[in-house]
C-alpha cells in the first residue's frame, strides 16, 4: 500500500486543500495521513476553530489518518515546524512520500536547494550578509541566490519556503520518505480577498469570520462557507456561526 504525507494547519480547512487531498489520491496513493497543528498555528497565533473540528473536516474529505503536531514545534519557525512534521512522519514507518503544495512544483529544485542551505558555503555567505547588517529574512535570500541561483527565488514564495525546509527535513532525517511537490492553486498565500472565481487563501476565509464577528452579521461568515468543501459546512457552522 502506498501511503502519502501532508503536513498542514488547516487554518481553516478550505477547498483548496480538499483540492490538494484529491490530486494527492490522483497520483496514485491507497492512504493519506496528515499532520495537523493542534489549537495554535505558527507564529503562535490561536487557530481559528478546534483541531478537532479542522481534524473532522480533513477527515471528511479524503484523508485517513490526522495527527497532532505538538503545540511547540506548530508555534515555532517553518523550519521547526517542517522538522517536527517529517520527524513525526518518517517515525510512521510507512510513509513513502511527502506531497505539499508549492508555488514552483518542483521538489527536484527544493532538494537542490536544501542541500545548498545545509552546506558550509550557505553558512559562511549568510555570517557575511547578516554581518553586512541585512534582515535575516533578506541576507538568507541572497546567501542562497550566491550559493545556488535557483535557491534564492524559491525563498521569495512562502510555500515554495516550506518546500525547501521539507527537503532540508528529510535530509537531516536520513529520511527514505520522497518529497513531492504539488502547484499550489489559487489566491497567493497572502491574498485577502474571497471575491475570486480561484480558490481564496486561508487568511481571506479567516478575516471574513473576523470581520462577521466584529460587526456582528453573519453576512461575510457565510460568504466565507462558500469556500469550504459542502461536507465541512455544517461543521463550520457548528464551530463559528453558533458561538
Amino acid at each position: 500500500m502506498r501511503t502519502a504525507g501532508i503536513i498542514a494547519e488547516y487554518n481553516p480547512f478550505h477547498n483548496g486543500h480538499a483540492h490538494q487531498i484529491s490530486r494527492v489520491r490522483a497520483l496514485g496513493f491507497d492512504a493519506v495521513v496528515c499532520v495537523m497543528s493542534p489549537g495554535v498555528v505558527q507564529r503562535g497565533s490561536l487557530a481559528l476553530m478546534p483541531a478537532q473540528v479542522r481534524a473532522e473536516a480533513a477527515l471528511s474529505c479524503g484523508a485517513d489518518v490526522v495527527l497532532c503536531l505538538p503545540a511547540p514545534y506548530a508555534a515555532a519557525s517553518a523550519e521547526a515546524f517542517a522538522a517536527a512534521g517529517v520527524r513525526a512522519l518518517s517515525a510512521l514507518g510507512c510513509v513513502q512520500a511527502l506531497c505539499y503544495g508549492a508555488e514552483t512544483p518542483d521538489a527536484a529544485a527544493h532538494m537542490r536547494a536544501a542541500k545548498a542551505l545545509l552546506g558550509p558555503a550557505f553558512a559562511g555567505r549568510l555570517r557575511e550578509e547578516l554581518a553586512a547588517g541585512l534582515p535575516f529574512a533578506a541576507a538568507r535570500q541572497r546567501a542562497a541566490q550566491a550559493v545556488c541561483g535557483e535557491a534564492g527565488g524559491l525563498l521569495a514564495s512562502p510555500n515554495d519556503i516550506l518546500g525547501v525546509e521539507y527537503c532540508k527535513a528529510i535530509l537531516r532525517e536520513n529520511s527514505s520518505i520522497v518529497p513531492t511537490a504539488i502547484k499550489r492553486e489559487g489566491n497567493d498565500y497572502h491574498e485577502n480577498s474571497l471575491f475570486t472565481d480561484s480558490f481564496p487563501s486561508a487568511s481571506a476565509i479567516r478575516n471574513a469570520v473576523i470581520q462577521s464577528a466584529a460587526s456582528n452579521t453573519a453576512s461575510l461568515a457565510d460568504l466565507a462557507r462558500n469556500f469550504l468543501p459542502a461536507s465541512c459546512q455544517e461543521l463550520f457552522y457548528d464551530a463559528i456561526c453558533k458561538n
